[in-house]
Parts: C-alpha cells; sequence; structure tokens
C-alpha cells in the first residue's frame, strides 16, 4: 500500500506544507542529536580540567561547585545519547526536543553561575582569563545552536546574567573593571554570533528554497515531457548512452534501456543521421534534427526529433546532453499535407500541378533513339453525370474511385496517372516497342467500357479516349495537353466509347465543332430553332393519326445544320437538356392547335431522361395551353437503360402516370429490348428504318419485322414502322398486322406552316375526310 509519506505528490497543497514543517523540525532535531551531545561532552571536560586544576590551591566550595558541574554534565552527556531522533516519525522528535532543550538549560546555569564563584575565590588574573575562556565557550555552544534558537537564547542570556551579577557584587574596583571588559567582551561576541547565525539562517533558507524550486521545475519538465512526450538523453564522449529517461526512444523493449548502446545506431540511416555522426565528431551543438528509430534492426515508423548540447567539465568534453520529441504524429501530418499538394484527395493519383511536372520532365528527358515510345492519353467518361444525379455525389465518387483503378490495372506499371479535375483522367504510358498504339487504345477502351458494379447494380459508363504521342519535337507540356483534350474531343464527337490519335487536320474540325457548340447554345437561349412535324398514319386507311416532332436549326451563315450533327455536339457540350426542354414547349403548344384526335410524338434523349426538371416542364405545358395529356407520346430509346434500370423505370412510371404515352424507339437496334419490355408495359413499340428499308431485298429483315410486329401483338403493343418509303414495304407491313406507318411515302418533315395543308393532302389521298378516318382508327393506347 502506498502511504502519504511514500507518495507526497498526491498530497494536497495544505498537505504538503505541513509535511514539509514537520520535515524541517526533524531535520533541526537530527542535527541537534549529534551536536549537544558534543556540546555537554566538551563542558564536562572543562568541569573536570578546572577541577583538577583547583585542586591544591583552591577553594573547596568551589571545588564542590565544580564537581557537581561534573555530575550534570556526566548526567546530561548520558541522556542525550539515549535520546535518538529519527526523521521518519517512528520517535516522537518534539519529546526528544524538549530533552535537548532542558539539558542545554541546566547547561547553561551552571556555567552562568560560575564566573560569580570565581571571582570570589580566584585573582583577578585567573577570573579574567577564565572568564573570557568561558565567553568563548559558551559563544561558540549559542552560534553552534542556532538551530535550535530558544535554547541559545536561553543559554546566552544565563550567562550574561552571571556576568552582570558578578559586576555588580565584585568587592573593588580592578575586580569590576575586569568582569566590565569581559562583559563586553561577551557582548561584542553574542552580537557577532548573532550576526553570524542569522547570514547561516538566511544561506541555509536560501539553499532549501532552491533545492525546492529546483524539484518543482523538475516535476514540471517532467510533466511537460511526459505530455509532449519529449524525453531526456545523455551520452558519454564515444555517443553511448548513460541516461535516459524510462521511455521514449532508448528501449531495447518494454522493460530495458538501451544503455550503453550507441545513439546513433538507435536511428534509420538518412540524410540527418550522418549530419548528426558529422556534429558528434565536431562536438558542436545538435538543433532538431528529424530521425526515424530502428526496432531490431528496421524502422518501426517512430519519428524522434533530437536536440542536444556538448558537455563540459573544467574545460574537457564529457558527452552530450539533450531531449528527444516524438513527432510521429506531425510527421504524419505533414507527409499527408505534402501527398495532398501532389496528389488527387479522392483517387490518390496524380493532381493537374504535379502531372504537368512529370509530362514537363518526360519531354525534357525524352530522345530520338528512345526505345519506349511516350503516349499522352486524355479519358472522359461518358455518363457520369447521371452517375452523379443518380447515386448523388457519394456514388459518384465511388465510381471515380473505381475508374482509376481501372486504369491503373489496365496500363503497364510505369503508367503516371492524373485526375485532371471532375470525370476526366489524364495518363503518361510509355509502351514497349513490340506493343502497337492501336491495339493498345483499342484494349484500353474496351476494358473501360466494361460495366462496373455499385450496390449490386451494373452500370455502364464507357469512357471516350484522345491520344497523342509524344516524340522528339514536342517541348511544350501545354501545348501537348491542348492536342491530346483535341484528340479526345474528337473521339466523344464520333460518339461513345470510342479513341482518336491525334492529327493536324483536329486542331480545324475541332475548332469548328467548338463554334458551332456556341452557336448552338446561343440559338437555344434565343429560341432560335424549329420545329417539323412528320405525319403517322393508320396502316389499313392512310388516314393520319399523329405527328412526329423534329428539332430543325437554320444557321445564319451554315444554313441547314443536320440534327445527326448539332445532336451530338449539344450532348457532348451539355446543352440536349435545354434544346429537349425548348422542344417540349413548342411541341405542346402547337399539339393545341392541331386537331384534338391527333397525336404529338415527341424524342427524349438519356440524359434529359435524368433531368429532375422534367415532369415539372410538360405538367406545366400541358396546363398552359390546355392540352390532354393522353396526345402527348413520349418517344425513348434503349440506351436510356444503359445506365440505372430501376431509376429509368420508375421516371417512366412517374411519366405514364401523369396520362402520358410511352413507346419504345429505334426496337432490335440494342441488346436487351425483350427485357425491357417484360419490364415496363410500353404503349408503342417502334420498328427501326434499318430493317423496314430492307424489307424488298431480305428475307432476314422480313424475318425480324414478321417477328417483332407479331411478338408486339402478342404483348398487346401497338406497332409503327418507321422508314417507310415503298408501296411494297407499306403493303408487307400492313399485312403482318402493323399499326402504324412513317415515312416518305407520305411526307417529309413539314413546318408548323405547311402542316395543315400536308394533313390536307393525306386525307385527301386516302379518300376520306379527317373526322371519318379518325372513327375508324387503331387506338393508339392498347391498355
Amino acid at each position: 500500500m502506498t502511504t502519504i509519506a511514500d507518495n507526497p505528490y498526491s498530497l494536497t497543497a495544505d498537505n504538503r506544507i505541513d509535511l514539509d514543517r514537520r520535515e524541517n523540525v526533524s531535520d533541526r532535531a537530527s542535527i541537534t542529536s549529534l551536536m549537544v551531545p558534543i556540546l555537554l561532552m566538551a563542558s564536562l571536560v572543562t568541569a573536570a580540567i578546572l577541577l583538577i586544576s583547583d585542586y591544591d590551591d583552591g577553594s573547596p566550595i568551589f571545588s564542590i561547585w565544580l564537581l557537581m558541574h561534573c555530575l550534570i554534565g556526566g548526567v546530561l552527556f548520558l541522556l542525550s545519547l539515549r535520546a535518538t531522533v529519527l526523521i521518519d516519525g517512528r520517535k516522537d522528535v518534539e519529546a526528544s526536543s524538549d530533552i535537548k532543550a532542558s539539558s542545554i538549560i541546566l547547561l547553561a546555569f551552571a556555567w552562568g553561575t560560575t564566573p560569580a564563584l570565581l571571582s570570589y575565590f580566584q585573582t583577578a588574573s585567573v577570573h579574567l582569563v577564565f572568564t573570557s575562556i568561558l565567553c568563548g565557550l559558551t559563544l561558540s555552544a549559542a552560534m553552534s545552536m542556532h538551530i535550535m534558537p530558544r535554547a541559545s537564547r536561553i543559554l546566552v542570556c544565563l550567562v550574561a546574567g552571571g556576568f552582570i551579577a558578578n559586576t555588580v557584587m565584585l568587592p573593588n574596583v580592578v575586580s569590576m573593571m575586569i568582569s566590565l571588559i569581559t562583559l563586553t567582551y561577551f557582548s561584542v561576541l553574542t552580537i557577532c554570533a548573532r550576526w553570524y547565525s542569522i547570514r547561516l539562517e538566511r544561506q541555509l533558507e536560501n539553499a532549501e528554497l532552491m533545492a525546492i524550486q529546483a524539484q518543482e521545475l523538475f516535476d514540471v519538465i517532467q510533466t511537460l515531457g511526459d505530455s509532449t512526450e519529449t524525453y531526456f538523453w545523455e551520452t558519454d564522449t564515444e555517443g553511448r548512452l548513460v541516461k535516459g529517461t524510462d521511455n521514449g526512444p532508448f528501449k531495447h523493449d518494454e522493460n530495458e534501456l538501451a544503455i550503453g548502446s550507441i545513439l546513433l545506431d538507435m536511428f534509420v540511416a538518412s540524410k540527418d543521421s550522418d549530419l548528426l555522426k558529422s556534429r558528434f565528431m565536431r562536438r558542436s551543438e545538435i538543433v532538431a534534427l528529424e530521425l526515424e528509430r530502428r526496432a531490431n534492426g528496421q524502422s518501426d515508423g517512430n519519428w524522434w526529433r533530437l536536440t542536444g548540447r556538448p558537455h563540459f567539465v573544467d574545460s574537457l568534453f564529457k558527452g552530450y546532453r539533450g531531449v528527444a520529441t516524438n513527432i510521429s504524429v506531425l510527421r504524419e501530418r505533414e507527409q499527408k499535407a505534402n501527398f495532398l499538394l501532389e496528389h488527387d484527395h479522392l483517387t490518390g493519383l496524380l493532381n493537374r500541378a504535379s502531372f504537368y511536372q512529370v509530362v514537363g520532365s518526360e519531354l525534357e528527358q525524352i530522345g530520338v533513339g528512345s526505345l519506349h515510345a511516350s503516349v499522352l492519353i486524355w479519358a472522359d467518361l461518358d455518363n457520369f453525370k447521371w452517375v452523379n444525379d443518380t447515386f448523388g455525389h457519394q456514388g459518384g465518387d465511388t465510381l471515380l474511385k473505381m475508374v482509376a483503378a481501372r486504369l491503373e490495372e489496365a496500363c503497364p506499371p510505369n503508367s503516371v496517372f492524373c485526375r485532371f479535375g471532375g470525370d476526366e483522367f489524364a495518363i503518361m504510358v510509355k509502351l514497349a516497342p513490340e506493343t502497337q498504339i492501336d491495339d493498345f487504345a483499342e484494349t484500353l477502351t474496351e476494358k473501360m467500357s466494361a460495366p462496373y458494379l455499385m450496390d449490386e447494380t451494373e452500370i455502364q459508363c464507357s469512357a471516350s479516349i484522345g491520344l497523342r504521342t509524344i516524340d522528339s519535337d514536342s517541348t511544350d507540356p501545354d501545348a501537348l495537353m491542348k492536342e491530346a483534350d483535341l484528340a479526345l474531343y474528337a473521339a466523344k464527337s464520333a460518339g461513345r466509347a470510342t479513341w482518336r490519335e491525334y492529327s493536324e487536320a483536329f486542331k480545324a474540325r475541332v475548332r469548328g465543332e467548338r463554334e458551332l457548340a456556341r452557336d448552338l447554345k446561343e440559338a437555344i437561349s434565343q429560341d432560335a430553332l424549329n420545329l417539323n412535324f412528320q405525319p403517322i398514319v393508320d396502316a389499313n386507311s392512310r388516314s393520319a393519326v399523329g405527328v412526329e416532332v423534329l428539332s430543325r436549326w437554320v444557321h445564319p451563315v451554315r444554313g441547314s445544320v443536320a440534327p445527326d450533327v448539332y445532336i451530338p455536339v449539344a450532348e457532348s457540350n451539355g446543352l440536349i437538356v435545354d434544346l429537349g426542354h425548348s422542344v417540349i414547349r413548342h411541341a405542346i403548344k402547337a399539339a393545341a392547335k392541331m386537331p384534338a384526335d391527333l397525336t404529338v410524338s415527341i424524342n427524349i434523349s438519356p440524359v434529359q431522361m435524368h433531368s429532375t426538371a422534367l415532369l415539372q416542364v410538360i405538367g406545366e405545358c400541358l396546363a398552359e395551353h390546355d392540352v390532354s395529356d393522353d396526345r402527348i407520346e413520349l418517344e425513348i430509346t434503349e440506351t436510356v437503360f444503359l445506365s440505372d434500370n430501376d431509376f429509368v423505370l420508375s421516371r417512366l412510371r412517374a411519366l405514364k402516370g401523369m396520362g402520358l404515352r410511352i413507346a419504345l424507339d429505334d426496337f432490335g437496334t440494342g441488346f436487351s429490348s425483350l427485357a425491357y419490355l417484360q419490364k415496363f408495359p410500353f404503349d408503342k413499340l417502334k420498328l427501326d428504318q434499318a430493317f423496314v428499308q430492307n424489307l424488298e431485298s431480305s428475307e432476314q429483315s422480313r424475318a425480324i419485322a414478321r417477328a417483332t410486329i407479331s411478338m408486339a401483338k402478342a404483348l398487346g403493343l401497338v406497332v409503327t414502322a418507321e422508314g417507310v418509303e415503298t408501296e411494297f414495304q407499306a403493303d408487307f407491313l400492313r399485312n403482318q398486322r402493323c399499326d402504324y406507318l412513317q415515312g416518305f411515302l407520305f411526307s417529309r418533315p413539314q413546318n408548323d406552316t405547311d402542316l395543315p395543308s400536308m394533313l390536307e393532302r393525306i386525307e385527301s389521298e386516302a379518300g376520306l375526310s379527317l373526322i371519318e378516318v379518325s372513327q375508324n382508327v387503331v387506338p393508339l393506347k392498347s391498355s
């Protein structure tokens, strides 16, 4: 069990002060225990010498007094030997001190009365010599006993009283003068003794105070060291550890300090360890050297900052003294900060600035005779915005990490990777001489097109890739990156999941495409695009039952721009949503002016399908123009399912819940149309014109058309055939029970001005009025 005495640092402030006082009393009593017996023995010897010297011619009374003096001194001496005082409190310190004090009082009384007796029985000369000796003895005893001030004051007062009484009682003037001289001498000695005693007491108090302050300072330093993991160390002249705090870097294991080990050998070799060695050799100051500790011959991951100074004694070098501070956490934070300065925080790849430095270094080192072909690759994800919109930014971050990992797997080990920003990645690859750039680019594109598995859902997020070969003529990293970007732009313009290598022809073409994108954005903002309408007719009566809305753009300089030119530009530049919403507004507005039995079909792009404003735009336009919701038909392609099927299906159900009709466009060109037909109850299926155009020449196309129409009928779907241009195609499709036909055989797309005359012509050719045809038409909705 730990007691208060065993652990004084656990005491309160008041208890600590009380303990200090007890220790002070114990110290004084201990010193008194050593000095009092010596003084008593000296008094006994002095009385014995006086008794022997006065034996022949002395007064019997004085001799008896000296004999009693010897007896008293002897008894007190024996008592002082028996009174033992211990500091730890196992004996009564105060009781022992009282014994010492009583002994001193008796001794003082005995010697204080001696001068008076001596003046009656001895001559003046003997009196003077004896009292002088007595003064010196008494004052020396009082001075030595300053540790017991009360007893010392009693001793001095009794002796002084004896001298005064002696002076008053002396019978003659000579003896009185001698007594006065002796009293003056005694007074001077008393004052000097008192002054010396005070000085000595102050010195002792100062020394004690300094010791206490030193201990407190050590406690503070030790506490500070424990809280900041700072530890003290000391070496000998050879750099061997001779002292060290019981923690920190100075341990072989958990229980053994590395005393005797070379300090330098405790740390991993580094520039700072070499500097530590040189400073040991030059005996210069060690300032904040950062060293990694070695354990069992290997690094243990702990870093320490060493600071120390050479220690000299009488100009002789004795070694080093210093402190070691654990900076492992600080070092880890610094390394992390440095890493983030050069790397992307999400994927761990290099950031843009660091990648530019790598490319610049590569351009400085590349030579004409290089064995490896360096290729700069720029990759951009084709469908990343949808991932962010569907899975949130956390899902987007997860996908970016997966893309980074796949790039590292697909490229050679010596490749350098960079997340350039957003969903763009840059890679510098060194290909072996036997590797063809075309083969590598094709393989990389295929690997990046493979689906990703996220939350048990397969996600299609391919990448478009641009390549730029780094040759000896390349000198500017910035120009090189721009040229790789041009190749990427060409790849995205060519479609998804493809690659293009840079050529000089890209500059003019890409410049023109970017100008086209700028003009398209301006045209959308100014509502400068027009709508055309292509009729959809009943396969039996040839009467118009609806129109498909088609967007058309007439550029003020370029003239008419084909949809297959500006639609990809709108998709690659993020303009397709605004363009699609504009088409919806104008189409519904036009529907309000058409006959009430005509349906209006509007194409919806995959990106637009994920727009959060799609349902709101359609609902507001229907309400504004008072158009029945079942007159609007939305056409989607199978590519809309390449992202998140669950989201697309939920969005389609929401649209159908508004009363709109949903048609699956370009059926047969995808890879899993049957699965989609099972998951969602479409209203219509549109047979792609690729199968219709070859009906006259291809038995395979006729077989596909038969199977598609038959399947649709079995599922209860209405079928529209696109691209009908000949009577043979129209008759074949009608015989296969195809419901509706659309194509140049009936009419090319017309603007809103020519739309009424186009409808009248169709009705005239059908031989029926528009009202009569509408009574015989097969309903579009088959639910």
